[in-house]
């Protein structure tokens, strides 16, 4: 599985690299190159960033990183997680700094997917592989009791010892109580995917538990669900992609169990692939999916919940980029979670590939506003198109912190191994 999906990123990552992209309406700018040669200080980020205090931004990189081994990145390395801290005056330098490279106790190899930050600045993810077992595992990383010192990893759970789910490639995220949601693309009881939990223990030093929610692949469900999850906080509901957009209930009383309702089927020979859910106001989830390569190249959609319960979801298609074989100055392949602004209900994204450049470029930063009426149409603008000395295709979508996004590409950059960038809409 990994070295499929590896070799085809890395040919895409190839061909993009090949072209230059020229144009930028907005203010973009490259906050930190990672080297595709020298890996002390990773490669390749492609999951998403998360934000601290202070303005500080932490991630992850694929590759890189202080040990090589078995498993690892034939690149090199077997993955870091990093810091990265606004300079002390405007214009100055952002500095980057590893606060764990992973591969050098078995704790776990190339953390993918989406980390979240608890109490006390506590960052968890998780690893595609490595672990007791070699099927992955969720990670915790603790931050120093005093500064400068050293951030302290801990191992939650390792996966593929009870059937209980393999490469969990979509990371987590965190809902109350503590509690560590995620989806892993195998394992599981039909052999074709989970979703999982992770609960924090009763009482300090205690070990976590991992809970089963849903084995994928039995009931016409799907499988292999490889992207993460979005919690509806306040009722609890999970909600997550795998072919299929589904949800997945808590039970009415504690130890029941969870319920999993299929809420659309996605048409792979027109919508292509799907990427992480957002949720909006009044439970409307936004997507986006990858497209076919012959009628589209890709679309973002709503969901829109049923009037009243057991109703059925209504889909709409907000908008299409053009296929590949048109020139896609709009982009094209969109990837990562859209970020959904609350305030305007404008969605923010990226695409993989497309932008202004020819034949094809490295990928683009777009804004998708909604109409004023509702018989008007949503509108997109692309705030910038990437060319490969600034990232190439950006994976792991954007967050937004002081009016400005940030974002990731795990190619390109002055040193070829990914950039770490902003973009004031």
């Amino acid at each position: 599985m990994r070295s499929k999906r590896c070799s085809l990123f890395l040919l895409c990552c190839s061909l993009l690299c090949a072209f230059s992209v020229h144009g930028a309406a907005q203010t973009f700018t490259t906050l930190y190159s990672f080297s595709d040669v020298s890996y002390a200080a990773g490669s390749a980020p492609q999951g998403p960033l998360v934000n601290g205090v202070s303005g500080v931004l932490y991630g992850s990189t694929s590759e890189g990183g202080a040990y090589n081994q078995s498993g690892c990145s034939p690149n090199g390395g077997c993955g870091t997680i990093f810091s990265l801290t606004p300079p002390a005056s405007q214009g100055g330098a952002w500095t980057e700094s590893v606060l764990w490279s992973f591969g050098g106790t078995g704790d776990g190899i190339s953390p993918f997917g989406s980390m979240a930050i608890g109490e006390e600045g506590v960052l968890y993810g998780a690893t595609e592989s490595g672990g007791a077992n070699g099927q992955g595992t969720v990670f915790s990383l603790t931050p120093p009791a005093s500064q400068g010192g050293a951030w302290t990893e801990s191992v939650l759970w390792s996966f593929g010892g009870t059937g209980d789910g393999s490469g969990p490639v979509g990371g987590v995220i965190i809902g109350s109580s503590g509690v560590l949601y995620g989806t892993t693309p195998g394992g599981g009881a039909n052999g074709q995917g989970t979703v999982f939990s992770l609960t924090p223990p009763a009482s300090q030093g205690g070990a976590w538990t991992e809970s089963v929610l849903w084995s994928f692949g039995e009931a016409g469900d799907g499988g292999q669900p490889y992207q993460g999850l979005v919690a509806d906080h306040s009722s609890g509901v999970l909600y997550g992609t795998n072919g299929f957009i589904f949800s997945l209930s808590p039970p009415a009383s504690s130890g029941g169990p969870w319920t999993e309702a299929i809420l659309y089927k996605l048409k792979p020979g027109e919508d292509g692939h799907p990427v992480p859910l957002t949720i909006g106001k009044r439970g409307v989830l936004y997507g986006a999916t990858s497209g076919n390569d012959r009628t589209n190249g890709g679309t973002i959609f709503s969901l829109k919940p049923p009037a009243s319960q057991g109703g059925a979801w209504t889909e709409k298609t907000l908008w299409t980029f053009p296929a590949t074989r048109t020139h896609a100055r709009d982009g094209e392949s969109p990837t990562g979670p859209l970020l959904f602004v609350k305030s305007t209900g404008t969605l923010y994204g990226t695409t993989q590939g497309g932008g202004t450049g020819k034949p094809v470029g490295s990928g683009t930063v777009f804004e998708l506003s909604p109409p004023a009426s509702r018989a008007r149409s949503w509108k997109i603008s692309i705030l910038h198109s990437l060319y490969p000395m600034q990232g190439v295709a950006p994976l792991g979508g954007l967050i937004m912190l002081n009016g400005a996004l940030y974002g990731v590409t795990p190619g390109g950059g002055s040193d070829a191994g990914g950039t770490v960038f902003s973009v004031v809409p």
